[in-house]
């Protein structure tokens, strides 16, 4: 009698933040073609491939830190574990999860769990309003600025520093001392923030 063993992959999505799950069968997987992580939204997150005869490689663009990340399973852990989970390095964040769709589901609600608790510690007593998905999109924006090379002072530097005060994302040039507030109860400001092309301190004003 023939086995269709299955799986579930549950992934973050670095371009929403959504949670996507994939169920896979073991013939989605073979060593002539890999399986892409794609969202719903379009994006591509990385892909599941079979790297030899008994392992998966899992290359993942991570969420939380932005950075691409490579996992290695071994293909009988894959189909019969109930939960495989992989965290950012970074971040000790999971981001990654195979298994069972009840354990994978609750992994990924987890790391949901554990990054408000995250921006919570970071952000000062009485903001429980900061919203924490807005908040995750722009930090990936500013990143992807900085990345860029798209985010920097007026006086030339470009090593900035961020922080969170009082619901504001705040940015810091040590060099000049300049500071930028960006509100992040502000809708305009944080479309404005997110749609920005590039991210530049004023000059400070004497």
């Amino acid at each position: 009698m023939l086995t269709d063993l299955k799986a579930t992959i549950g992934f973050k999505c670095q371009a929403c933040n959504q949670n996507i799950y994939k169920t896979l069968s073991i013939f989605d997987l073979n060593s002539s073609r890999s399986v892409p992580l794609l969202c719903s939204c379009g994006h591509n997150n990385g892909e599941i491939l079979s790297k030899s005869h008994d392992h998966y490689a899992i290359h993942a663009n991570c969420c939380f830190c932005g950075e691409s990340h490579n996992y290695y399973i071994g293909k009988k852990n894959f189909w019969n574990k109930k939960i495989v989970s992989y965290a950012c390095p970074t971040t000790s964040l999971v981001h990654i999860a195979v298994g069972r769709f009840p354990e994978v589901e609750e992994a990924m609600m987890e790391a949901d769990r554990d990054f408000e608790e995250l921006v919570s510690d970071m952000a000062p007593f009485g903001a429980d309003e900061l919203n924490s998905g807005l908040l995750l999109d722009l930090f990936e924006k500013i990143k992807e600025l900085d990345e860029d090379d798209m985010l920097y002072c007026s006086c030339g530097n470009h090593d900035l520093l961020l922080d969170i005060l009082n619901n504001n994302i705040v940015l810091l040039c040590e060099r000049c001392g300049q500071m930028m507030i960006i509100d992040t109860q502000d809708p305009q400001k944080a479309e404005e923030l997110l749609h920005a092309s590039k991210l530049v301190l004023p000059p400070k004003k004497d």
